[in-house]
């Protein structure tokens, strides 16, 4: 069971220790949303940022249909040949910037 949760946008590194840790033990699982504008956000702290960088590889990396497409994807480039990999991130104001 997982719950969905919306963080403060400018939440502090002790709402994710004290909160959302509080909601991942009751509940097993939390949804954080929206979340893509917190990923653009500078971390100071490179430690927390390898942390960050780890835990959302991890949540990724164990997503089935994920693991599945990106599989078919890379098979399907190498098959082909040479290949260029571009990084599309989402933001959600993308149109303020591209529109």
């Amino acid at each position: 069971m997982s719950l969905q949760i919306d963080p403060p946008r400018d939440a502090p590194v002790t709402w994710y220790r004290t909160t959302a840790l509080e909601k991942i033990r009751k509940y097993g699982a939390i949804y954080l949303t929206p979340f893509s504008h917190r990923l653009a956000e500078e971390i100071d702290d490179p430690e927390l940022q390898r942390l960050r960088c780890r835990v959302n590889y991890h949540a990724l990396r164990f997503k089935a249909d994920i693991m599945k497409t990106s599989s078919d994807i890379v098979n399907k480039l190498r098959s082909e040949g040479h290949f260029m990999s571009v990084h599309l991130r989402f933001e959600l104001d993308m149109l303020a910037y591209a529109g």
